[in-house]
């Protein structure tokens, strides 16, 4: 069984912790189903390459590192592992190179179709209140003379 991270402090920030985030992350889509999108790009990110990137981070990233490894360490979530994909593309690498988490072919499917159901129920809707104020009190009063 895993042990959680309770608090990381900036001093305990490394290569091999970071490394680990990136591999539960890949873990986490898997499970999840989602795309990773340009994943060889964090995949060919040596630990070389984090250990220097994060000597040169100022104090306040960080602590927005640690706080973004904890976030992902206690409930990964894919906007979460998105902004830490980025901060460590962006501030750790200094690459432009950008890689993230997608929602799967099927999940992009279903929301199409609710969106389709959502404007096909609006018009079902428009055409019973259209049928409503022409029917009126026809019914009604034909029956009742």
């Amino acid at each position: 069984m895993e042990t959680k991270i309770n608090h990381i402090h900036i001093s305990e920030l490394n290569a091999q912790l970071v490394s680990l985030t990136i591999d539960k992350i890949e873990k986490f889509a898997n499970r999840n189903l989602y795309q990773l999108k340009d994943w060889d790009n964090v995949s060919n990110i040596t630990p070389s390459q984090i250990s220097s990137g994060i000597i040169n981070l100022s104090k306040r990233k960080k602590k927005r590192l640690a706080s973004m490894i904890k976030g992902i360490e206690i409930s990964p979530t894919l906007k979460r592992v998105n902004v830490f994909l980025h901060f460590i593309m962006k501030n750790v690498v200094g690459s432009e190179l950008r890689s993230k988490l997608i929602l799967s072919e099927k999940e992009v499917t279903i929301q199409k179709k609710r969106e389709e159901y959502k404007l096909q129920l609006e018009k079902v809707k428009q055409a019973y209140v259209d049928y409503k104020t022409e029917k009126g009190n026809f019914y009604k009063l034909r029956l009742g003379k």
